[in-house]
């Protein structure tokens, strides 16, 4: 399985003979060649994912989004094998906020769990986390400047998460009840994924 999200598997390695150039053609006939079937997930059709039975369809969606619109919108669809998926996001994604994610359901009573319930919970944690450290420096300028404070850390962690602009418009008008248009500017200003 292939999990790249910016390039395709390349069609040049896809059996072993194409991985050993510098065998001398003579001991061509004493190799066996055989294929590598590869599996290029992030570029499955949504159809195909939305076919998947088992809790792989979520990691599936997963890097399909991720490579389709450079973000993810989370799942709302419970994840039957939270630690395996959990594990599985950690290993290929490379992030420690999977495993983060992992080590708290294990710690916590919690039975049931989407992508999206942890999102949320992950940038309210990191929000609040942000006004602790605030108010600890002593900030004092006003509940607007505070406020405005919020909304780019809520941005910041969003991008983090890869959260889409939508996303982060919602949480904003939910968060700080902003209007809409408010929030997009605030997006426009602030929100910027890598």
């Amino acid at each position: 399985m292939y999990y790249g999200t910016t390039k395709r598997w390349s069609k040049n390695h896809r059996s072993l003979c194409d991985e050993f150039k510098d065998v001398p053609e003579s001991l061509m006939p004493y190799v066996n060649d055989y294929r590598i079937h590869v599996f290029e997930i992030a570029w499955l059709s949504e159809d195909t994912v939305a076919k998947f039975k088992s809790a792989f369809r979520i990691v599936a969606d997963y890097f399909v989004q991720v490579r389709k619109n450079g973000n993810y919108v989370p799942s709302r669809e419970e994840i039957k094998h939270v630690n395996e998926v959990l594990g599985l996001m950690e290993a290929m994604t490379n992030s420690r906020s999977f495993q983060n994610a992992q080590n708290e359901f294990r710690k916590g009573d919690k039975i049931k769990m989407t992508m999206a319930d942890w999102f949320d919970k992950k940038i309210d944690e990191e929000r609040a986390q942000a006004k602790e450290q605030g108010l600890e420096q002593g900030i004092e300028r006003g509940i607007e400047q505070e406020s405005e404070r919020g909304i780019v850390f809520l941005l910041k962690t969003c991008a983090d998460l890869g959260a889409t602009c939508d996303y982060a418009v919602n949480r904003i008008m939910t968060d700080y009840h902003l209007t809409e248009e408010d929030a997009k500017s605030r997006v426009r200003k602030y929100y910027t994924v890598e």
